[in-house]
């Protein structure tokens, strides 16, 4: 009897332990669920405000604003980095050639890119 009872004790804590390491287990798989459904919440509304971003609000000076301002932006920055290269003597440093690279990549292939809708 004596061994049937350590036999049916060291049963009982395995199954106990077995439990709780499905609950743990459990437990875990609530708080990855919960965390991949607030990353794709956040994605979707992500994708929401970058698409409802240049729909124009109809105020004639805030829609004018949003349009220019981009463009006056990469006009100043172009215009800085021109006079740079100009004090250089048109002689390319390491970073202007990588940032030659950036420009020419965003204005060819992202616009030859997007026309095949990637």
């Amino acid at each position: 009897m004596r061994l049937q009872t350590e036999i049916d004790d060291r049963a009982h804590q395995r199954i106990q332990e077995a439990l709780k390491l499905q609950s743990e287990l459990g437990i875990k798989m609530v708080e990855a669920q919960s965390e991949a459904n607030v990353l794709s919440e956040e994605a979707k509304s992500f994708t929401e405000a970058m698409k409802n971003a240049f729909k124009p609000s109809g105020i004639y000076w805030v829609d004018a604003w949003n349009s220019l301002i981009r463009p006056a932006a990469a006009t100043v920055a172009l215009a800085l980095w021109v006079g740079k290269l100009v004090n250089q003597g048109f002689v390319m440093e390491v970073y202007d050639t990588e940032i030659t690279g950036v420009v020419l990549g965003f204005f060819f292939a992202d616009r030859s890119l997007g026309k095949r809708g990637k």
